[in-house]
């Protein structure tokens, strides 16, 4: 959604901040859309699929297992994952039709025309683990903000953390740094002519 976001309205944004998050998705992502329009056809928009559900979250625990938890690729930290399995809001299993927005989104945004809309100066923080599932191609989304010719490109990679870097057991480190880039930007922004200390 933020991908999306900065190529709608990158110009009344200061900044833009991307955890976990992913490039274009592979080939298989079609083949998945695919197979959630047969999905549709069979149990109707608001129908539950087991089969996308396997195969759309299904294979983010296979590197952990044996698993805890069908979550533990979310973090490390089990107390947060158990947190997340306790929030009757996280770990819903999703309608078909959210499964076919999904996808049909993650396409678009990652358009190389999409992606050239993005104002060229927009910082533009993005971090994950090592281990994350979700993000295990953030380097194709790095080289397609280079080929559009964004300037302001900030990547860290945490060794061995998973999806959610901000609930990790490194999340001291992980947050120490975001504030650090936020005080950067906010900091050039009062340096900026101008702009007024207050």
């Amino acid at each position: 959604m933020t991908q999306y976001f900065i190529s709608e309205h990158g110009e009344a944004l200061a900044a833009a901040v991307l955890s976990g998050s992913n490039g274009r998705p592979s080939s298989i992502a079609t083949v998945g859309l695919l197979l959630a329009h047969l999905e549709q056809l069979r149990l109707g928009q608001r129908g539950h699929s087991p089969l996308m559900q396997a195969l759309f979250f299904g294979a983010f625990d296979k590197p952990f297992e044996p698993a805890r938890t069908p979550f533990d690729w979310l973090s490390r930290d089990s107390a947060e994952v158990d947190k997340y399995i306790a929030d009757p809001l996280c770990g819903f299993e999703s309608t078909v039709q959210l499964y076919i927005d999904v996808l049909e989104a993650l396409r678009e945004t990652t358009k190389s025309s999409r992606q050239a809309r993005i104002p060229k100066t927009l910082p533009i923080y993005t971090f994950n683990g090592s281990c994350d599932p979700v993000s295990n191609n953030i380097e194709q989304l790095l080289d397609a903000y280079r080929a559009a010719g964004l300037t302001q490109v900030v990547h860290k990679t945490y060794a061995d953390g998973r999806h959610e870097s901000l609930n990790e057991t490194n999340r001291d480190v992980v947050t120490r740094d975001l504030i650090a880039w936020l005080d950067g930007i906010i900091d050039r922004g009062r340096r900026a002519p101008g702009v007024g200390t207050g």
